[in-house]
């Protein structure tokens, strides 16, 4: 197959493969919101019920109209190909999110997450889909913030946990042997984080919301997916799981794969089994679980462990003889799957732990030496030959491959003491609200193993699922936000 493919398939076939595929998520997501508008707006016309899009107020009908048309245009008249289908799919997206601020927040995480600009690099009026989609969330706030009289900002004070790590990350910079180069790498890459965490905690006010943006974000955890299977499929030589541009490499692939995982459960884990979730459910689970295969990642099965134990912990947590039996076998099987080779050779995976290994003695040793401030924020990789054995296999930019060695060696331990607390105290609200919602502490679990064997430290994943842990909508005991 791979050499058919070969002479087949050129790279601007891909290239329109892929499209397709992105096109089609941006269907499904732009389907969902119009079907979602009935959630929000109150209809007495059964007609117009069933019709989604007439449930919106005339004048917000309108203006998302206006905006289709305005985005239609700018990405028609800025790019060399004219109209396109995929030009199409984008602003009908982006208009849509005007409706209610949760579907603008929805979009701007669906676009981070989905990363058009990334699967088509050659489009370069792409790259405004971030800013512009940030920029709708605001005015969405703002505009739903004047028809309510008053500008509610939400004081939730696990928000000064975030603001402190922020501000220590940042101090991290001066300590750099590159301080322009940490700077650039806190403005362009880590703030983006932090905005994305403190929109969760402002967009956030009812379970629909929570709703809207938990699966628009499968939605385009399910698009990354299907594209990085397909593009896999097109390569030559190409064994594990490969996406495009940030979400290229197999294991963070897979880390975003387990972060949604028990998103797409969600029915059973309310006990709503219906024929429909039960069909929706076969095949995002399917999805998800050939991009987890194809990855061959062994940290993916553990985390599948975490959170069979997790739930196994909470739904037995009375009957402690069952809780046992069922937690050991859980971690049991988690084990036994880490060990499988998943198509990779013995040498591959040996030089892979030794590398580990050799990274994470170098991140601690860099601690040790700078305690505070770390070697500073994206400084790792000058400084790891310096701290520990320079002997590995891996070649390019290396890194810690731990979310915490990571965050420990370049901030400090005051660095890691407030991400590990943000962490600790977003499990124990999950804990508290699986009652009602046990899909997040669930996710929690998963992808707290996958960041444990990645450097996800100042990526979106942990904020954007700690901050919707914090910012539901619900209050509970012991709660200690």
């Amino acid at each position: 197959m791979g050499s058919l493919l070969e002479y087949t398939l050129t790279n601007e076939d891909r290239s329109l493969i892929l499209t397709e595929l992105l096109v089609f998520s941006l269907f499904i997501l732009a389907a969902y919101l119009m079907v979602k508008v009935t959630s929000y707006f109150s209809v007495e016309n059964e007609q117009q019920r069933k019709i989604a899009i007439l449930s919106i107020p005339p004048a917000k009908l309108m203006f998302v109209l206006f905006l289709f048309l305005i985005f239609n245009a700018v990405f028609i008249l800025f790019s060399n190909d004219g109209f396109s289908i995929l030009y199409l799919m984008l602003s009908l997206v982006l208009s849509l999110s005007v409706i209610r601020t949760s579907f603008s927040l929805a979009t701007f995480i669906a676009m981070l997450i989905l990363r058009p600009w990334e699967i088509r690099p050659d489009l370069e009026i792409l790259e405004i889909i971030p800013r512009v989609s940030f920029l709708l969330f605001l005015f969405s706030y703002l505009i739903e913030a004047l028809q309510k009289g008053r500008l509610n900002i939400k004081k939730n004070p696990i928000q000064v946990f975030y603001l402190i790590l922020g501000f220590w990350v940042y101090m991290s910079t001066f300590v750099s042997s590159d301080i322009l180069q940490s700077q650039v790498s806190f403005f362009e890459g880590y703030m983006k984080s932090l905005i994305i965490a403190f929109a969760i905690f402002q967009g956030l006010e009812t379970h629909d919301d929570y709703e809207v943006v938990t699966d628009s974000l499968l939605i385009s955890a399910l698009g990354v997916s299907a594209i990085a299977i397909l593009n896999t499929n097109m390569q030559i030589n190409t064994s594990r799981l490969e996406g495009k541009g940030a979400l290229e490499n197999a294991n963070d692939l897979a880390a975003l794969l387990i972060m949604v995982l028990p998103f797409s459960i969600k029915g059973f884990l309310h006990k709503r089994v219906t024929l429909f979730n039960v069909f929706i459910s076969v095949i995002t689970i399917g999805l998800l679980f050939v991009g987890v295969w194809k990855a061959q990642s062994r940290a993916a099965y553990i985390a599948v462990g975490a959170m069979g134990a997790g739930y196994f912990s909470y739904q037995f947590r009375h009957n402690k003889m069952i809780l046992r039996a069922g937690v050991v076998v859980c971690l049991l099987g988690a084990i036994v799957l880490s060990q499988l080779n998943l198509g990779r050779s013995s040498e591959d995976l040996q030089d892979s732990k030794m590398n580990r290994l050799g990274y994470w003695k170098a991140g601690v040793s860099m601690a040790i030496r700078n305690p505070v401030f770390g070697v500073g924020l994206d400084q790792f990789p000058k400084n790891y030959g310096m701290y520990g054995a320079a002997n590995f296999s891996e070649g390019g930019a290396r890194t810690a491959h731990s979310s915490w060695v990571l965050i420990l060696s370049e901030t400090g331990f005051p660095g890691l003491f407030f991400l590990l607390l943000i962490y600790l105290l977003a499990i124990n609200r999950g804990w508290l609200l699986a009652d009602k919602i046990p899909e997040l502490l669930l996710c929690l679990l998963g992808y707290g193993v996958t960041m444990s064997f990645l450097s996800h430290s100042y990526v979106l994943y942990p904020y954007l699922l700690t901050a919707l842990c914090f910012a539901y909508p619900q209050k509970v005991k012991e709660d200690p936000t």
